[in-house]
C-alpha cells in the first residue's frame, strides 16, 4: 500500500469516527441522556473546531504560495535567477528584432531603424550579465542598422 493510499485510509477512518461520535451525541440527546444545554455546548464546540480547522486550511493554502517557504517557492526562486531572467529577455528581444525586420518586406527602412534603436537590454540586477548583454545588443542593433543602410 502506497503512502498516499495509507493517508487516504487514515482520513477515511478519522471521518468515520467523527460521524459515529456525532451520531452517538445526537442519539443521546434524542433519548434524553443529554440536556438541551449539553447538546448546545456540544454543537458550539463542534462549530468552533470546524472554524479552527477552516482557518488552518486557509493559512496552509496561503503558505503554499509563499515565495520563500511554499510548495511553489522553488519555481518562484528559479524564475528570479539571473540566468532565467537573461534567457527570458533574450527570447523577447530576439522576437522583437525579428518582428521589426519583417517590415523590410514592406520597404519601411526608416521605421525599422527607429524601432531597432528602441530595442535595448533592460538590466536584471546582475552587473556581469547586464554589461555583457547591453554591449551585445548595442553591437547587434548597430550592425543591423548598418546592413539596412548599405543594402536597402
Amino acid at each position: 500500500m502506497s503512502i498516499a493510499e495509507r493517508a487516504l485510509l487514515a482520513l477515511e477512518r478519522e471521518h468515520d469516527l467523527e460521524l459515529r461520535k456525532e451520531e452517538t451525541v445526537l442519539r443521546k440527546y434524542k433519548n434524553g441522556e443529554l440536556s438541551q444545554d449539553q447538546y448546545n455546548e456540544y454543537l458550539k464546540k463542534k462549530a468552533e473546531q470546524d472554524r479552527s480547522e477552516q482557518q488552518q486550511v486557509v493559512e496552509d493554502l496561503g503558505n503554499m504560495f509563499d515565495p520563500d517557504k511554499g510548495m511553489f517557492s522553488g519555481v518562484i526562486k528559479m524564475g528570479s535567477k539571473p540566468q532565467f531572467k537573461k534567457q527570458k529577455q533574450i527570447d523577447k528581444l530576439e522576437r522583437d528584432i525579428q518582428k521589426t525586420l519583417s517590415l523590410l518586406e514592406n520597404d519601411q527602412t526608416n521605421v525599422i531603424k527607429i524601432k531597432l534603436r528602441g530595442i535595448k537590454w533592460i538590466p536584471i540586477d546582475n552587473k556581469v550579465i547586464d554589461e555583457k548583454m547591453t554591449k551585445f545588443y548595442k553591437n547587434k542593433i548597430s550592425t543591423l542598422i548598418n546592413e539596412i543602410d548599405n543594402n536597402y
